[in-house]
């Protein structure tokens, strides 16, 4: 009986020093560990990811992101949809069709249209609006009154490059003359003909805002009755403001008594 207590307290200590060694080298045998597939380097949209780029891990947790990729061959060749960073899971949402072939054009939802649209630094949001950013457009005409408006024709519209550019740092903003949008062939329209018709501008709204129709035109009453004209410019039916004439002086005064004495009749010009 000795020994066989001497036994069991062996192989208990055992795995108490079994449990502690791995909790030193940081295994967690309470935690399920998953495969997945993550990024090396950080890539860029729109171009094919090389099987160097890539690497499996372990991904601790019960649960791993939806749509992540287990195997390396899951992914090469393929071509990202949007950028991904060092250490980012790849997911199957990021990833354009299988036979993609690069480019802007794969970038592109299905059942999308891209169309570019000419910015300068005010348009173009001071630069901001990059690659991923979310605009809504503002049209900026005449109405068949020729009275001037504003209004937001399409919100929440994504850059899907600027130039010739598919990335860029969202800490560096950039100053180009023409962003490309993806829309929907009904809103590729609408675009069209509003820069036909008008001046664009480009409002820039959070990623995370999905609200929509909180716009509803401006109009020149919305500017306040002294605001819609320049200082400068009188109302229309406005009577002129009369001259003021200075009084004159006690010398000429003077004289215009003595030329009445005399006889003298004072002629002025008009």
């Amino acid at each position: 009986m000795v020994g066989r207590g001497v036994l069991i307290s062996a192989v208990l200590l055992g795995l108490v020093a079994a449990v502690l060694v791995l909790n030193l080298f940081g295994v967690d045998l309470g935690t399920p560990s998953h495969q997945i597939v993550v990024a090396t380097q950080d890539i860029q949209p729109g171009t094919p990811i090389r099987a160097e780029q890539l690497r499996v891990v372990d991904w601790g947790g019960e649960t791993v992101p939806a749509g992540a990729l287990v195997r390396i061959d899951q992914a090469a060749g393929r071509v990202l949809r949007t950028p991904i960073f060092t250490g980012e899971p790849l997911l199957e949402s990021k990833l354009a069709a299988h036979a993609a072939k690069g480019g802007l054009a794969s970038l592109i939802n299905p059942g999308n249209r891209a169309i570019s649209v000419r910015v300068d630094e005010v348009v173009g949001v001071a630069g901001f609006a990059l690659p991923g950013a979310y605009v809504d457009v503002l049209v900026s005409a005449k109405d068949a009154n020729s009275a001037p408006f504003s209004r937001i024709v399409l919100e929440r519209v994504r850059v899907l490059a600027a130039e010739q550019e598919t990335a860029a740092d969202p800490s560096k903003p950039r100053i180009v003359r023409a962003v490309t949008l993806e829309l929907r062939p009904r809103d590729v329209e609408v675009l069209d003909l509003a820069r036909s018709v008008g001046s664009l501008s480009l409002a820039l709204r959070s990623e995370f805002d999905p609200a929509r129709g909180q716009g509803r035109g401006a109009h020149l009453a919305d500017l306040g009755a002294q605001d819609v004209l320049p200082a400068a410019m009188p109302m229309i039916g406005a009577q002129p403001a009369p001259v003021p004439v200075a009084p004159l002086a006690p010398q000429a005064r003077a004289m215009g008594s003595i030329g009445g004495a005399l006889g003298i009749e004072e002629i002025r010009g008009r």
